[in-house]
């Protein structure tokens, strides 16, 4: 059995459905984050907890912190660094998006396919919380926030085509993105970062997910992205489903590892880490 697309949508119709969105339509509503700005009584690495994870909120801040209005001369790659400088001892800003975002918050999703939205949901926190362990602990910074919105072009285009995702029917096939709607679930994902302005390492890394040697300078990045993301299909199940195609043959020396053996045993234990 394979997977039969009766109605494909094209490449020219997917983007242009992709470029009317303001923020990632995904159902979960900040309304928890809304009441802890009412009361404005937390610490700041609460609310960037809190933040993280929201997947809309998160892209959110990222694309108002890296928009000319702040005028930043670097770029805000890290969810806490967009807060502080939203907010930068004043929480109006923050709370004025948080209410836009519960204002027009969207039910969940339920599609009547294998494809399980709640899973997607989870495998992009694994895969953020997989990238913040592997940065912290090789590169010492901080790659959560690339990890999270690597899946935001699925999610987005789940919501606006869910009668597409219905139609798959058998969970032994990888997802058919291309066929359905014209480009990959990477490219989908870059189309929408590269619109909401943020960072272009951020943007690369998740365009190039699948292929991390394309990705130029941002190569770790993409690296890092890449055994994320399979780690994650990985312990949660969903490896021949939706990360089926990403080549785990990375470079290990990219890791600074001296030999690929010690890169193999750093995988295994970060695998006991999130399986315990």
């Amino acid at each position: 059995m394979s997977n039969v697309i009766t109605q494909p949508i094209s490449r020219a119709q997917s983007l242009k459905k992709l470029a009317s969105l303001s923020y990632l339509p995904v159902g979960q509503n900040p309304f928890n984050i809304g009441e802890m700005l009412k009361l404005r009584d937390f610490e700041e690495s609460s609310l960037v907890t809190e933040i993280e994870k929201n997947i809309s909120l998160s892209a959110l801040v990222l694309a108002i912190a890296n928009s000319p209005y702040f005028k930043f001369t670097r770029q805000v790659n890290t969810i806490s660094q967009a807060v502080l400088a939203i907010c930068s001892n004043n929480y109006d800003q923050i709370k004025v998006i948080v209410d836009g975002l519960i204002e027009n918050s969207v039910p969940s999703i339920s599609t009547a396919c294998y494809f399980n939205y709640s899973s997607c949901l989870r495998h992009s926190f694994f895969t953020a919380r997989i990238m913040r362990d592997i940065s912290t602990d090789i590169f010492l910074t901080d790659f959560y926030a690339i990890g999270l919105l690597a899946n935001c072009g699925t999610l987005a285009l789940v919501n606006l085509y869910p009668k597409q995702f219905d139609s798959i029917s058998d969970p032994a096939q990888p997802l058919p993105e291309e066929e359905m709607f014209g480009l990959s679930r990477f490219e989908a994902s870059h189309f929408l970062l590269d619109k909401w302005g943020l960072p272009v390492k951020i943007c690369q890394a998740v365009l190039h997910t699948a292929n991390p040697e394309r990705a130029g300078e941002n190569i770790k990045l993409a690296s890092v992205l890449n055994i994320a993301a399979s780690l994650a299909a990985e312990i949660l199940n969903m490896k021949k489903i939706w990360y089926i195609n990403v080549n785990q043959k990375v470079d290990y020396r990219i890791f600074n590892f001296s030999e690929e053996k010690y890169f193999n045993e750093y995988l295994e234990k970060l695998k006991k880490r999130f399986r315990g």
